[in-house]
């Protein structure tokens, strides 16, 4: 009997790990670039490690491929789950690493502090998000989560002789311990209310007991971490300082992955933690009295608001970037709140489309690091066309795209999320969102009168085609193109959403 169970313990275990293979992967090539940083020396670093890397986020994206197609599995004795949701999410983050890693090369930001440390901090930020995005287990989410929240301090706080940059970084941890202390806080109350921390096994027995109004307590304490991962109101004031100070290839990097990994773990919580599947409808329905999609609504509202409000006066390029995706935070919520197919489908879209637009926004930021020590500075833009129109042109179509223009990709990833609220019930909220878009344009589109119509300021003249520049210019053709032939990405979207309700279905009858 025992060495039955053992050998059922070890299948198991085998079976997990081949599910866990991307994952497995950037752990061990965390542990190659740890060893390369101490063989070589600094001049060889600088050439091998970014290599190392970059062939490491690859091969955990090729690892995820297969993948997609995979069956929703349990792994781990249910902490982590597979499902093409989740590995959609992946993919996504590998692709956002891949553009971080080839942009930080011979990056000026950077080119003071050492580079090992910091491949190894962003690749660990990578593996801390895959994990977070399949994370099903309420301990399971909260070490996720805390891996994703250190790399992130680290990586904002890394230039150490930029004043900015450790402020930044400093206030990141004092916002991010509060939300840390208030969720776990939260987690207790649950295991206390319901026994278990599975959260099919959560949504389960939910479903048995009375809802007092002590819930709204835990639901408004455990929504504290999770608005404060993806910076929606009110748990937003990190972001602005975080993103300003970061070096630009993290502030980047920061914008993505970890609010596409924040957005996942929402998903999980509220639908798998708090919702009830109803086939009959094709849709999530939050459990009688718990009253979540009314709170994100809220959340939602204001947060699209103020972001794109503060957004207006804002004379520094990254904090207006900054305060942009704190309002595109906004809108993504809106998909969460139907608790459709539908809804996760324009989920998993913008999330690519926000890849390419807001990371092709920064990456030209980083490309004017080479001609103008002010490229922070709005006021610096001005006259670009007339110097770099490569630069000009695709900061408008990633500028544009933002503001939901078409035929840019943005255009119809707005389309999805105000189309899947409208079809859930939330019209009030559609249309707010669609007020807030035209209100983005007055900001986006200053940055593109600066450029074009004002007269040139003072820049450097020396402009080489660097890596970030030749980033640019490949998302700045994505971001039209993808808009054009948007159906094959809309289409892997809907596969990868309709799972994670069949999914639910089957792992709260299991009731792991």
């Amino acid at each position: 009997m025992e060495g039955g169970t053992v050998t059922e313990i070890v299948r198991a275990t085998q079976a997990s790990l081949r599910l866990f293979a991307p994952e497995a992967w950037l752990t061990v090539g965390l542990l190659v670039l740890l060893v390369l940083d101490l063989v070589f020396r600094d001049v060889r670093k600088r050439f091998v490690l970014p290599g190392t890397a970059f062939g490491i986020a690859l091969g955990a994206i090729v690892l995820a491929i297969p993948l997609l197609s995979h069956a929703p599995t349990e792994a781990f004795s249910g902490l982590l789950v597979v499902d093409p949701f989740g590995t959609y999410l992946k993919i996504a983050i590998g692709i956002a690493t891949l553009l971080t890693i080839w942009v930080s090369f011979r990056n000026r930001e950077l080119a003071d502090y050492p580079v090992g440390e910091y491949y190894v901090l962003l690749l660990g930020l990578q593996l801390a998000c895959m994990l977070l995005v399949g994370a099903v287990h309420f301990v399971m989410i909260m070490l996720a989560l805390e891996m994703v929240s250190v790399s992130s301090y680290l990586l904002v706080a890394y230039r150490k002789m930029h004043r900015p940059s450790i402020e930044a970084g400093l206030k990141y941890i004092v916002f991010g311990a509060a939300a840390t202390g208030a969720m776990l806080y939260a987690i207790s109350w649950i295991y206390g209310l319901t026994g278990t921390l599975y959260l099919s096994e959560v949504a389960r027995r939910l479903q048995t007991m009375p809802i007092a109004p002590g819930w709204l307590v835990v639901m408004l304490l455990l929504s504290v971490g999770l608005t404060f991962k993806i910076a929606a109101v009110p748990f937003h004031f990190w972001a602005p300082d975080a993103y300003q100070g970061a070096a630009t290839p993290v502030a980047a990097f920061l914008t993505v992955a970890p609010k596409a990994a924040g957005f996942a773990m929402l998903v999980r919580i509220f639908y798998h933690g708090f919702s009830i599947y109803r086939p009959e409808a094709e849709a999530w329905e939050a459990i009688p009295g718990l009253g979540w999609p009314l709170f994100l609504s809220v959340v939602a509202a204001i947060t699209m608001t103020w972001g794109n409000t503060v957004a207006l006066w804002q004379k520094n390029m990254k904090r207006m970037l900054a305060y942009s995706s704190i309002s595109h935070a906004g809108y993504m919520l809106m998909a969460v709140l139907p608790g459709t197919r539908e809804g996760l489908q324009a989920l998993l879209f913008y999330v690519v489309a926000y890849l390419v637009m807001n990371m092709g926004a920064f990456f030209t930021v980083l490309a004017l690091s080479d001609a103008t020590d002010q490229y922070e500075d709005i006021a610096a833009y001005q006259g670009l066309a007339s110097r770099f129109p490569e630069l000009t042109w695709v900061l408008a179509f990633f500028l544009l795209s933002l503001a939901g223009i078409p035929p840019f990709i943005g255009f119809f990833g707005k389309f999805f999320l105000f189309a899947a609220a409208l079809r859930g019930g939330w019209a009030w909220l559609a249309v707010l969102a669609v007020l807030n878009s035209v209100v983005s344009l007055f900001y986006y589109v200053y940055v593109i009168k600066n450029m074009v119509i004002e007269r040139p300021g003072e820049f450097r003249t020396v402009f080489s085609w660097n890596s970030a520049y030749r980033a640019v210019l490949v998302l700045g053709i994505a971001v039209l193109v993808l808009g054009i032939l948007f159906s094959p990405i809309y289409g892997w979207t809907a596969r990868s959403s309709y799972v994670v309700e069949t999914f639910g279905m089957a792992f709260q009858a299991t009731g792991k």
